[in-house]
């Protein structure tokens, strides 16, 4: 737990030291089919201590962690809002930004969060 603490330190201390990139405009929100949702609905591993989970309910996607404290993200479920087919967003001061990395098939093989500058990459992981 003490890395988990040390590696959150470090990491505002590295966005503190760095001039804000403004938080990109709401793009619309889009409808996504049930069945796309399914197949993006998982675990993904993002380190050795944290893995999101997405779960598909009946309003669409949820985003919860299961570990320490990573951006928007806790151990309470966090709506996701469809911008595309395969990106997304917390609804949040921070605009946390989920896109998922296509692969065979139906299933989303990877998480990437916040894509640009700041991402945060993690793999699927089968339950």
């Amino acid at each position: 737990m003490i890395d988990v603490i040390a590696a959150e330190t470090m990491w505002d201390a590295i966005l503190a030291s760095v001039p804000d990139d403004p938080v990109p405009p709401a793009r619309a929100e889009v409808e996504v089919s049930a069945e796309r949702l399914a197949c993006l609905a998982g675990r993904y591993r993002m380190g050795p201590h944290e893995i999101v989970v997405i779960t598909r309910g009946d309003g669409g996607l949820t985003a919860q962690l299961e570990g320490a404290l990573f951006f928007d993200l806790g151990s309470e479920p966090q709506a996701l809002h469809a911008v595309s087919e395969s990106e997304f967003r917390i609804a949040s001061r921070y605009g946390t930004q989920l896109a998922f990395a296509a692969g065979p098939g139906c299933k989303a093989t990877g998480l990437i969060i916040n894509p640009g500058r700041w991402a945060q990459r993690g793999e699927r992981i089968e339950p």
